[in-house]
C-alpha cells in the first residue's frame, strides 16, 4: 500500500491534496473519511495538541516556534493551520511567547501609536498593544502608562476596553460605515467594534447583516503571486536569512506559501525551483553563526579552505547568507584567523 502521508501523496498528486483540502477542509479529514489511518499521526488530535501546549506552559518551557519539538509545531500546523493559531487555541498569548529582539525606545513609542491608531483597546491579542510589546515597554519606561504618555497618548483610553450595549453596538457600527464607506473587512475586524461583532453575533459580516448594513465592509481579495513571483519571493527569503521551514513559512507568508503550493505542488518543488537546494534551505543566520561557534568550541578550522573542505553545506549557507565567511564570523563574535 502507498503511503498517505500528506507530504509524500503532494509529491505525486498534488491535485488530489488540493481536492482533498478543499472539499473535506484537510486532507487528514479526507483520508479518515475514506476509512484509512496515517501511520503517525495516530497520536495527535486538536486535544492532545492543546494539552501537550498547555503543559509546556506550566512546566514554563519556551513555547517559541523554533524552541518547540519539531513533531509538536508539525500536527499543531495539520490541525489547526498555523503554530499561532494552535496557541490561541490553548489560550495563550502568541506575541508574548514569540522570540523577539528587544525594541529601542522609538520603536515602543511608534507600535504602541500604531496599536492604538487601529482604534483597539486594551492589552493583548486583541487589544492595541500585545503582552509582548507591554513587557518591554514597563522594562523601558517604568511602567505601561508612562510608555503610552510618552507615546502622546492617554492611557485611559488606550488600556481601557470599551463595553457596548446592543443599542451603542448598532449606533456606532451603523456610523462607522456611513463614515468610512471604503474600510476593508480586515480593517474592521481590527476595531473594538469588530472584536464586539465577532463576539457577539460570529463575524463582522454577520453583524452588518443583522443590522441591514448592505455592501460594507469591502473585503479585498489579494490574488496569489505569480510562479515568477513566488521564485522572487523563495529567494529575497533565503537571502535575507529567515528560516526556510515550512512550518515558519506558513506563520510568516502564508501567501508566498499557498503560491508555492499552486504552482509547483509543494514547498520542496518551489525551492528547488528557485535554485535553492532542499538540504541548504534549513540554513539561516542563526543556524549559521552557531555552527561556525561549534566550530571554534571544537577546535575545529574556521579558515574559508577549512570549513569549504570540511562542510561544504555550511560554507554555501556561509555565502548565501553573509555574502562573506569575514561577515559571519564578525557577526558571530568570532576573530577571523589570520590569512
Amino acid at each position: 500500500m502507498e503511503s498517505l502521508r500528506r507530504e509524500d501523496v503532494i509529491r505525486s498528486e498534488p491535485r488530489l491534496v488540493r481536492a482533498a483540502d478543499k472539499l473535506f477542509g484537510a486532507w487528514r479529514h479526507a483520508v479518515a473519511a475514506a476509512g484509512f489511518i496515517v501511520p503517525g499521526n495516530q497520536r495527535w488530535d486538536e486535544s492532545s495538541i492543546l494539552g501537550e501546549i498547555l503543559a509546556l506552559h506550566r512546566q514554563g518551557a519556551p513555547l517559541a516556534l523554533a524552541r518547540v519539538p519539531r513533531a509538536l509545531t508539525e500536527a499543531a500546523v495539520m490541525h489547526f493551520g498555523t503554530w499561532r493559531s494552535a496557541i490561541e487555541r490553548a489560550g495563550l498569548d502568541y506575541d508574548a511567547i514569540r522570540l523577539r529582539r528587544r525594541k529601542s525606545r522609538d520603536e515602543i513609542l511608534a507600535l504602541i501609536r500604531a496599536g492604538a491608531g487601529t482604534g483597539r483597546m486594551g492589552i493583548g491579542p486583541e487589544g492595541a498593544i500585545s503582552a509582548g510589546l507591554a513587557d518591554q515597554a514597563r522594562e523601558e519606561f517604568g511602567n505601561l502608562s508612562a510608555a503610552i504618555e510618552a507615546a502622546g497618548l492617554d492611557p485611559g483610553q488606550v488600556m481601557v476596553v470599551r463595553r457596548y450595549t446592543d443599542d451603542q453596538f448598532a449606533a456606532e457600527l451603523r456610523k462607522l460605515a456611513r463614515e468610512r464607506p471604503e474600510m476593508t473587512l480586515t480593517e474592521v475586524g481590527a476595531t473594538s467594534l469588530g472584536h464586539h461583532a465577532t463576539k457577539r453575533f460570529g463575524s463582522v459580516r454577520a453583524a452588518a447583516a443583522a443590522l441591514e448594513i448592505n455592501d460594507w465592509p469591502r473585503q479585498v481579495h489579494v490574488a496569489l503571486p505569480s510562479r515568477d513571483e513566488v521564485l522572487v519571493g523563495v529567494q529575497q527569503r533565503h537571502r535575507s536569512g529567515a528560516s526556510m521551514r515550512l512550518t515558519e513559512v506558513i506563520h510568516d507568508d502564508r501567501r508566498l506559501m499557498n503560491g508555492a503550493y499552486k504552482h509547483f505542488g509543494t514547498w520542496r518543488s518551489a525551492l528547488r525551483a528557485a535554485g535553492i537546494p532542499f538540504e541548504e534551505a534549513f540554513w539561516g543566520r542563526p543556524q549559521v553563526k552557531a555552527e561556525l561557534r561549534a566550530r571554534r568550541l571544537r577546535h575545529e578550522g574556521i579558515s574559508a579552505a577549512a570549513i569549504e573542505r570540511d562542510d561544504p553545506r555550511l560554507w554555501s549557507a556561509v555565502i548565501s547568507c553573509f555574502g562573506s565567511l569575514s561577515l559571519a564570523l564578525r557577526e558571530a563574535g568570532i576573530k577571523a584567523p589570520p590569512t
